[in-house]
């Protein structure tokens, strides 16, 4: 059919289903019977979407570029953050029973659990340097007494360890 090729034709463009539509001059729910009904239609709606996609991506890509060589800040600030890894930060993401374990941990004054989960994830790149400096911060501030207290060496001596591994996987480091 005719409007199954424009709408194709149109989604190898941008990708987007509700433009191909419109341009076809067919509605959502005729495009999307037609690929509830169709298998080979589908496949082909799938990898025109791809490729328009693609094309988006390659179009935005360029303005971000051209932005940059304007001396954009904010495009600037992005691709630094989002492509080098000295400016990037990798965000933590804890699932429902890390972040209760960790309001528990808290709760309870558990420190050392706290900067043994934290250090794990630093380690293995979860967390970002600046994030585990945060939360360092966070428990001096939270548990001054316990953190200063006498009883609490092994904490300060890990806190220590933590600063000191922060500092060693800086970018900036002067390691060899």
């Amino acid at each position: 059919m005719k409007n199954k090729a424009e709408v194709i034709k149109c989604l190898k463009k941008t990708g987007i289903v509700q433009i191909a539509c419109q341009q076809a001059g067919i509605s959502r729910a005729t495009f999307y019977r037609w690929l509830e009904n169709n298998e080979k239609f589908k496949k082909k709606v799938d990898k025109a979407k791809k490729e328009g996609f693609d094309v988006i991506n390659d179009l935005t890509e360029s303005q971000l570029i051209k932005a940059i060589k304007d001396g954009n800040p904010t495009a600037i600030f992005y691709r630094l953050n989002h492509c080098h890894p000295a400016y990037s930060d990798k965000r933590l993401y804890l699932s429902n029973s890390d972040q209760k374990q960790l309001i528990d941990d808290i709760s309870t004054s558990n420190i050392k659990n706290i900067l043994e989960i934290l250090m794990e994830k630093l380690i293995k790149g979860e967390i970002s340097k600046s994030a585990a400096n945060q939360v360092i911060l966070m428990i001096n501030k939270i548990y001054p007494q316990e953190v200063n207290s006498l009883r609490q060496q092994e904490i300060r001596k890990t806190l220590n360890e933590m600063s000191d591994l922060i500092n060693e996987l800086s970018p900036n480091s002067n390691r060899k």
